[in-house]
């Protein structure tokens, strides 16, 4: 029978499906390879098709010789159930049941605030994507800009509760926002931003390709002093 991700595995991993070939991976964080529940729905029943993790490469973010000196914070890591990352789509809607660790502080109060670099393969950085469209806007060029003025800027306190620190679920959401954005600044600007053809075409977005709804983030990597980058993961069946 198969099993909504939203509910709790019967056993921890012990699925009994063939494992997947594919390698997930990061570079501090190397978590197994799993089956994830919330793909099954989606598979033709009685096929043998099981779907798996694939990392979306980003290439490392050059912070430059102006932030030399800084340390470098351990990785904030998402799983839901005890399975390696959480749903980029569950998470912008709220749907936190689920989360490990949900209501924990993974940033504690070291930031009041964190900037999102998200670089997908084939497309520009978020960004230079975000100042491009910004001078555009500024040179009285609003019209052929498909792109209201969003900030990759996260707070990281919630002032709602006494400035605590953010949650591990509400900064989920954020990110995940984030990267919706990104996604259709690229995609309402596909001739400003194309994709380039030298890169996997697999790896271009849009319907029949890479998709927001099929995207997973297992882990926010520290990449500058005030940035930090979304490991993501696409859906892959094999």
């Amino acid at each position: 029978m198969l099993r909504s991700r939203s509910e709790p595995p019967p056993t921890a991993r012990t699925s009994g499906l063939p494992a997947c070939q594919c390698q997930m991976h990061t570079q501090q964080y190397r978590p197994p390879l799993v089956i994830l529940p919330s793909i099954l729905p989606r598979v033709k029943p009685g096929s043998m098709v099981y779907p798996c993790l694939e990392k979306i490469p980003q290439p490392p973010y050059d912070c430059g010789k102006t932030q030399n000196n800084w340390e470098k914070s351990s990785p904030v890591l998402f799983s839901k159930w005890g399975y390696p990352g959480v749903r980029l789509l569950d998470a912008f809607r709220g749907k936190f049941e689920g989360i490990d660790d949900r209501d924990s502080f993974p940033l504690g109060a070291n930031f009041s605030g964190i900037s999102i670099r998200i670089h997908l393969p084939g497309y520009p950085s978020s960004t230079y994507v975000g100042e491009h469209l910004k001078w555009l806007a500024s040179r009285g060029g609003k019209d052929k800009v498909n792109s209201r003025a969003r900030s990759m800027q996260v707070s990281t306190k919630n002032y709602k509760a006494k400035a605590e620190p953010v949650a591990k679920s509400k900064l989920a959401q954020e990110v995940a926002k984030r990267v919706l954005w990104h996604i259709e600044d690229l995609m309402n600007n596909s001739d400003l931003f194309p994709f380039d053809d030298r890169v996997e075409g697999k790896w271009r977005l849009g319907e029949g390709f890479m998709r927001f709804e099929n995207m997973t983030i297992t882990a926010l990597e520290h990449v500058t002093k005030g940035s930090w980058s979304p490991v993501i993961h696409i859906d892959k069946v094999l």
